[in-house]
């Protein structure tokens, strides 16, 4: 009789303790483990029928609390907890791709964030460099958004690109239509057509369950010895491209500098590497560069390396890790730099040898 007793009394508690642990991961989702928070492959952004992706918040006007916590894209698609900000304070649009955007981080940790909170007052809502990166982030993805983003033409606009920039080119080329002039006018994301559709009404109640989509896989991993790292090591490793397919993907930069020019901004091209120990991706990064130098150098396109100043003295302390993605000791240096080489005056101005790393085009 004792030990029912004691079973059921252990079968009451661990009741309790998953209740209570469901509970705030529907309800306050911001005191869990990292690792169980809802994952969002778009990263803030919904899949579109006309410009690939746009905004979240404008495809759920009731988010969840769980969909809500995370990385917020505002009206202008861009990463920020500001959903309406002022254009007109908007001096730096920094575009790139998920390593630019960081959603494993928060967006204060970000070199863009971080480069604007020196920049402006910290009580201050007011967005001086913002940060537009975004999935599948490359020139393709960032003409389809101009027209969102037509008031901060004005801006100077740094174009963050790498070697996976020709991958995310060819996957968003598959279904956007071009004009004879070889401009965008429609891309459609391949979820978008499910984005309409109504959710299966006999869902098993016990499906919803943060825990059993979050935790469990979560404990499952550590049971086998997977790691995060690993996966992503796995599914982030560039691809070997050729010149062609390179200078295809970096074209939309041409039509992109036109705009911006003809509305009084500028716009420069920022290589921003990525560091591998194995010797073939180490080659293909160097003949990414090369390829990159040729294109901006036959465009006339201003163009920065940051290789020289990602590359920590302090083997200890890396700026990339294994998959790519900047440390924040990474975002922190990249910050520095960039708010130094495009602010000098604010940064207390650039040496010589930073200004000799910039391929700066004749005018």
């Amino acid at each position: 009789m004792y030990k029912l007793r004691a079973l059921l009394m252990g079968v009451l508690l661990l009741s309790g303790g998953l209740a209570a642990l469901e509970y705030t991961a529907r309800h306050a989702p911001e005191r869990l483990p990292e690792e169980w928070h809802p994952s969002d492959p778009l990263m803030g952004w919904a899949p579109c029928d006309h410009a690939y992706l746009k905004p979240g918040n404008e495809a759920l006007a009731n988010q969840s609390s769980s969909a809500a916590f995370g990385p917020r894209v505002n009206q202008l698609g861009f990463r920020s907890q500001i959903q309406e900000c002022a254009a007109e304070s908007i001096q730096f649009v920094c575009l790139g791709n998920e390593r630019v955007f960081a959603p494993e981080i928060s967006e204060e940790q970000t070199f863009v964030g971080q480069w604007n909170s020196s920049v402006t007052n910290q009580d201050s809502k007011q967005l001086v460099v913002v940060n537009g990166g975004m999935p599948q982030g490359c020139p393709l993805a960032w003409q389809l958004q101009v027209e969102r983003r037509a008031a901060c033409l004005n801006a100077h606009w740094i174009c963050f690109v790498d070697e996976t920039t020709p991958e995310a080119d060819t996957a968003i080329r598959r279904g956007t239509l071009f004009n004879a002039s070889g401009k965008p006018e429609q891309s459609v994301h391949p979820l978008a057509t499910m984005e309409k559709t109504e959710p299966p009404t006999n869902k098993p109640f016990f499906m919803d369950s943060v825990l059993i989509r979050r935790a469990i896989p979560q404990l499952f991993s550590l049971l086998l010895g997977e790691s995060p790292d690993d996966r992503a090591t796995i599914e982030s490793s560039p691809q070997l491209t050729s010149r062609d397919e390179i200078f295809r993907a970096l074209e939309p930069l041409v039509q992109l500098q036109e705009q911006v020019e003809s509305h009084g901004g500028r716009l420069t091209v920022v290589y921003l590497p990525r560091y591998s120990a194995d010797p073939v991706e180490s080659q293909n990064h160097q003949e990414f560069s090369q390829v990159l130098s040729q294109f901006t150098a036959a465009h006339q396109l201003a163009t920065l390396d940051l290789t020289p100043f990602l590359q920590p003295q302090d083997a200890s302390v890396p700026f990339t890790n294994t998959d790519g993605q900047l440390t924040i000791e990474g975002h922190t240096q990249a910050a520095a730099y960039l708010q130094r080489y495009f602010q000098p005056s604010l940064a207390g101005g650039v040496s010589p040898a930073d200004q000799n790393n910039a391929q700066l085009p004749r005018r």
